[in-house]
């Protein structure tokens, strides 16, 4: 199996969706991080460029750790993404060409625009993925993804309300230690302390956790697009 993840900026999928990125990984599925941007405009202390360059080599590191197949960063300017048709091409080329079983995301109504526009790009592209003419085929050939979730940043998504939990509870060293390739933002971020870094993502999925009796949990929204189908049941699955 193959598993996607598409964020705004680098560091979302290893902090936000890093411990079901590694039980995906030990289970054997090939996983793949790409960010839509480089966050080079993180911080006026560093310069864009200079940003940039330490989100790859960051993101690369982070994603050494978890196990993934391959890290991207994509073109589009930090602050900047928007639904266009020029960014849909871009992300739909990236699904036809890596062809994700499951598919992860932001949750849309976040107080980042950048978020939201990544959300929007994500979801239509679910549907324009599978199109076998036109643009949209130019360079890969037609993909349906399996299963669509979305994740939270906790305390700038709205109105989110998981039906997935994932128990990451064995993996939760292996998540810090990744998370902790973030140096930069460890220091722009957190003033340099590392322990509110790592307890802006912990708190979170030890809240999660508590619920269904793990010490730590992700919690990640299905969304339903009208191409994706169930399988059916003799009877209510449990």
């Amino acid at each position: 199996m193959r598993v996607l993840a598409i964020t705004a900026h680098p560091t979302y999928a290893v902090c936000q969706c890093g411990g079901a990125l590694i039980n995906h990984v030990k289970k054997g599925d090939e996983v793949f991080i790409v960010s839509l941007t480089a966050g080079e405009r993180m911080t006026y202390m560093i310069s864009e460029k200079d940003m940039a360059e330490t989100n790859h080599k960051e993101l690369t590191a982070a994603g050494e750790i978890i196990g993934v197949k391959e890290t991207r960063i994509l073109s589009i300017t930090d602050t900047e993404i928007v639904d266009s048709i020029e960014n849909r091409y871009l992300v739909n080329d990236i699904v036809r060409e890596i062809k994700p079983d499951i598919l992860i995301t932001h949750w849309g109504r976040d107080s980042h625009p950048d978020v939201q526009g990544t959300f929007k790009l994500v979801a239509a592209v679910t549907m324009f993925s599978q199109l076998t003419q036109g643009p949209w085929a130019k360079k890969y050939p037609p993909h349906q993804v399996g299963r669509f979730y979305t994740f939270e940043i906790a305390g700038y998504s709205r109105d989110f309300v998981p039906d997935v939990l994932v128990d990451v509870s064995a993996n939760i060293e292996q998540k810090k230690k990744a998370m902790l390739c973030f140096q930069s933002h460890i220091d722009t971020d957190c003033k340099g302390d590392t322990d509110r870094f790592l307890d802006m993502v912990m708190i979170p999925s030890r809240r999660w956790g508590f619920e269904p009796g793990v010490e730590y949990a992700e919690p990640y929204r299905r969304i339903q697009t009208h191409e994706t189908h169930d399988k059916t049941f003799e009877c209510l699955p449990l």
